[in-house]
């Protein structure tokens, strides 16, 4: 998506994308990064608006940022375009970069939000949001990120990133830092394996969520049985605070 305007894509599952050219032409469709969807507001002074819902992006490849999905705003001589995406109900897992420890779902200086959506089992890393100022934060509701090879969700440069609601298990090696790299982030009541408290926030707890089987019944990560639903017998379901709702 590159033309201004609004978009929604809608009950889609995008797989088996690949994005591993070697192209540099970032207005190309063979264009590295975003191999499942690639976004780029590219045109100046205009802005494309794009909603995803009841999406799944499943075993996408990419050479560069974004195997499931890339999106990015533009910057000439201070003169802007503006990208804003909406995520809602997706699932994205078991993309992959080619060797690489990039993000599948990379957002540069982009307004936007995820919600409701599933981030899991992807052999690379899971999330990168940069927002384009603080004024305009990114915001994550109701979102799992889990059993992401190298990390859970990084952000950048103290830029505003919020989340709540939401549970971040078993990424990279286990530890705090590999789920959630704060710089400028608010979390609050959420799960975070191994959270010590010193990242801030409200609500906030290392409960084990009680996922039925990570690595599923072959007991092999990162493949299509891993299995991110609640036991029954969860402390997650129902825990969240509806005040943090959107």
């Amino acid at each position: 998506i590159g033309t201004p305007g609004t978009y929604r894509v809608e009950g889609f599952t995008i797989s088996g994308a690949n994005s591993n050219t070697a192209s540099g032409d970032v207005n190309s469709v063979l264009y590295q990064s975003g191999a499942g969807l690639y976004i780029y507001s590219r045109v100046p002074s205009t802005a494309i608006d794009a909603t995803i819902v009841d999406c799944a992006f499943v075993e996408n490849n990419a050479a560069g940022f974004g195997a499931a999905m890339a999106a990015a705003s533009r910057e000439d001589n201070n003169v802007v375009s503006v990208t804003r995406v909406a995520i809602d109900r997706c699932v994205i897992k078991l993309n992959q970069h080619g060797g690489t420890a990039n993000a599948v779902l990379n957002w540069n200086k982009v307004e936007g939000s995820i919600r409701n959506s599933i981030i899991a089992s992807n052999p690379t890393g899971g999330v990168i949001a940069r927002p384009p100022d603080a004024q305009r934060p990114i915001s994550l509701v109701n979102v799992t990120i889990a059993n992401n090879r190298d990390y859970g969700l990084v952000t950048f440069n103290g830029l505003p990133v919020n989340v709540s609601n939401s549970i971040l298990w078993n990424n990279g090696a286990g530890t705090e830092a590999n789920q959630i790299t704060l710089a400028g982030a608010t979390v609050n009541a959420c799960t975070v394996q191994n959270w010590s408290g010193t990242l801030g926030g409200t609500q906030n707890n290392a409960t084990d969520p009680q996922f039925l089987d990570l690595d599923g019944p072959d007991n092999l990560p990162f493949t299509a049985d891993d299995d991110f639903r609640l036991a029954l017998t969860s402390p997650m379901i129902d825990a969240g605070d509806n005040a943090l709702l959107p």
